[in-house]
Protein backbone atom coordinates (compact mmCIF):
# COMPACT_ATOMS: atom_id res chain seq x y z
CA UNK A 1 0.00 0.00 0.00
CA UNK A 2 1.45 3.34 -1.05
CA UNK A 3 0.31 6.54 0.61
CA UNK A 4 0.12 9.73 -1.44
CA UNK A 5 3.06 12.04 -0.79
CA UNK A 6 0.72 14.81 0.37
CA UNK A 7 -0.80 12.50 2.97
CA UNK A 8 2.65 11.51 4.20
CA UNK A 9 3.69 15.16 4.55
CA UNK A 10 0.43 15.94 6.36
CA UNK A 11 1.00 13.02 8.73
CA UNK A 12 4.54 14.19 9.45
CA UNK A 13 3.30 17.72 10.20
CA UNK A 14 0.80 16.29 12.69
CA UNK A 15 3.21 13.67 14.00
CA UNK A 16 2.65 14.34 17.75
CA UNK A 17 -1.07 13.62 17.39
CA UNK A 18 -0.86 10.85 14.78
CA UNK A 19 1.96 9.01 16.54
CA UNK A 20 -0.55 7.68 19.07
CA UNK A 21 -2.90 6.42 16.33
CA UNK A 22 -2.00 2.85 15.23
CA UNK A 23 -4.32 3.16 12.21
CA UNK A 24 -2.10 5.98 10.94
CA UNK A 25 1.29 4.83 12.20
CA UNK A 26 1.19 1.22 10.99
CA UNK A 27 0.30 1.93 7.32
CA UNK A 28 2.98 4.63 7.27
CA UNK A 29 5.59 2.28 8.70
CA UNK A 30 4.78 -0.42 6.14
CA UNK A 31 4.83 2.07 3.25
CA UNK A 32 8.27 3.35 4.26
CA UNK A 33 9.84 -0.11 4.55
Amino acid sequence: VKLPFEKLVHALRNFPEDALDPDTLLPMAYSIK
